[in-house]
């Protein structure tokens, strides 16, 4: 069962098997906030492709506002 702050920002990960507490890290792709841990799964991989749509080598960035 997904938690209702799923993918918010200070909410749970939008990782359905994590849904972990204080996700602040956002993705540009998903426009949903993840934990750090799953953030660096996900920063893994597809860099070029990142780049090119987005201007930085990273989908998911710690949002500090």
């Amino acid at each position: 069962m997904n938690k209702e702050d799923k993918g918010l920002k200070n909410g749970s990960c939008n990782v359905t098997a994590c849904q972990e507490p204080g996700a602040i890290y956002f993705n540009k792709s998903t426009r949903a906030y993840y934990c750090q841990d799953c953030a660096k799964e996900i920063n893994k991989y597809n860099r070029v492709d990142c780049l090119r749509l987005y201007g930085t080598p990273l989908l998911c960035e710690k949002d500090l506002t």
